[in-house]
């Protein structure tokens, strides 16, 4: 925030007093700096052309005047900056966008929000020991939760404000088991649900519907697949530009295992982890 402060851009010191009420820190954007600390520049435009025209007078700049030569120790090349779930934890990539996209509605609609779900052990644990029965059961209420304020959201255009407990309006998920192998347990859910704040200005109703693997061996959870519809309406305080109206905002999840999906935790993880492990209804 020090950078930040003496970046002398008046774009910036704008958008630092954005918040609601005034006055906040929101130092969101694109940065160019040098190992030293010297700032090259700031942007936090979503248009290409313009994030490109930023990095190349970044460039330019950062050419004019080098940064000055500094000894980075090894301790802090080898901190970390982010979190990662343990290694018991499964990661399921989110997707989700606003599809078909109506006519005339903003630019920033036609973009792809991403996130990443955690799957926790003892949720999985709570899993196998419903299947030994073949009837549908209920999915673990933290993972539900979890998933019904998080995830199931339109952060199609920025950063959405998560969804309250109070805001649930319908939240079903079931599940059953349907094959077993000597490596791992399949199940099928599905999933009803709908979210609507106090002011009802946002909100939106939607299903889920999917399969994925308990594996045997690890206790995690592979080969997640889901797709999901909803019909969606209002904006957050960082989501400007949504279509008039309702619109349809569709869902798909995938499990992940690469490398960028084990240093990116999930967006409402950030300062609040035990809110975001124990997601309550």
């Amino acid at each position: 925030m020090n950078i930040v402060m003496h970046a002398n851009n008046p774009d910036l010191t704008a958008q630092l007093g954005r918040l609601p009420g005034g006055g906040g820190d929101t130092a969101q954007g694109f940065y160019i700096i040098g190992a030293d600390g010297t700032y090259y520049g700031w942007d936090n435009s979503h248009y290409l052309p313009n994030v490109i025209k930023f990095i190349d007078k970044g460039l330019s700049d950062f050419h004019k005047r080098p940064p000055a030569h500094i000894e980075i120790a090894d301790s802090q090349l080898s901190e970390r900056f982010s979190a990662s779930p343990d290694a018991t934890t499964s990661v399921v990539r989110v997707f989700n966008r606003i599809s078909p996209l109506p006519d005339g509605c903003d630019e920033l609609n036609k973009s792809v929000g991403r996130d990443h779900l955690w799957i926790y052990a003892d949720e999985v644990q709570q899993l196998l020991a419903a299947s030994n029965s073949s009837a549908q059961f209920p999915l673990p209420k933290t993972l539900v939760g979890r998933l019904v304020r998080f995830h199931l959201i339109d952060n199609v255009r920025g950063e959405p404000d998560q969804w309250q407990p109070s805001d649930i309006k319908q939240a079903d998920f079931s599940a059953n088991l349907i094959t077993t192998t000597a490596h791992a347990k399949r199940f099928h859910f599905a999933a009803k649900y709908g979210q609507e704040a106090a002011d009802h200005q946002r909100g939106q109703t939607g299903q889920l519907e999917g399969t994925f693997d308990v594996l045997t061996d690890t206790g995690k959870v592979a080969n997640f697949r889901a797709y999901g519809k909803a019909v969606a309406w209002g904006r957050s305080t960082w989501t400007p530009g949504e279509p008039k109206g309702k619109f349809a905002l569709v869902t798909a999840m995938v499990s992940a295992d690469d490398p960028t999906s084990q240093v990116v935790p999930p967006q409402f993880y950030w300062g609040n982890g035990d809110g975001y492990r124990n997601a309550g209804l």
